[in-house]
C-alpha cells in the first residue's frame, strides 16, 4: 500500500511539475486580440467591429537583457455603419481604424484625405499585422500594432 501512495504521489508530482514548466511566459492571443479591439473601438467609435482573430505565428527576442516579441495574427473587421476610411499618410487604409463620416467634396479634398474608400455596412475586411510586445516587471507590454494593407 506504501508504495501504490509513494507512486500516485510521484505521478502528482510530475504531472504539477509539467504544467508548470509548460506555462508559457509569453503574451497571449487573448491579450494580443483585446489589445487589438480596444484600438479598432476606440478609434472607429465603435462603427468597425472585430469578428475574428487569429494567431499566425511569433517570435521571442533579447537585445541587451530586454525581452521583445512580435505576435503575427490574421483578423476580419466589419464595417457597421456606411463611412469612409482615409489613406492621408499614404502607406495606407489600414495604418488605423478612423473613419470620415462622409466622403470627400471634391477634387481638393479627394487629394487631401489620400482617395478615401468607401465602405458599405456589413462589408467585411480580411486583414494581417503584427503586434510588439516588450517584457515588463508586471509581464507584456504592447508597444506597436503594424497593419498590412490590404490590396483593393
Amino acid at each position: 500500500m506504501k508504495k501504490l501512495n509513494s507512486r500516485i504521489m510521484q505521478i502528482a508530482l510530475l504531472i504539477l511539475v509539467s504544467i508548470f514548466c509548460g506555462c508559457s511566459s509569453l503574451p497571449s492571443e487573448t491579450d494580443a486580440k483585446n489589445d487589438l479591439k480596444k484600438m479598432i473601438d476606440e478609434q472607429s467609435k465603435g462603427k468597425i467591429e472585430l469578428l475574428k482573430f487569429e494567431k499566425t505565428n511569433g517570435v521571442k527576442s533579447n537585445v541587451f537583457g530586454q525581452e521583445f516579441y512580435e505576435l503575427e495574427f490574421s483578423f476580419v473587421i466589419e464595417f457597421k455603419e456606411e463611412c469612409w476610411k482615409s489613406n492621408t499618410d499614404r502607406s495606407g487604409y489600414f495604418t488605423n481604424f478612423w473613419i470620415m463620416a462622409k466622403g470627400p467634396e471634391g477634387a481638393i479634398e479627394n487629394l487631401m484625405y489620400g482617395h478615401p474608400k468607401q465602405f458599405k455596412k456589413g462589408d467585411k475586411i480580411n486583414l494581417t499585422g503584427k503586434m510588439s510586445f516588450e517584457k515588463t516587471e508586471n509581464g507584456w507590454r504592447s508597444t506597436d500594432i503594424y497593419i498590412n494593407d490590404p490590396k483593393f
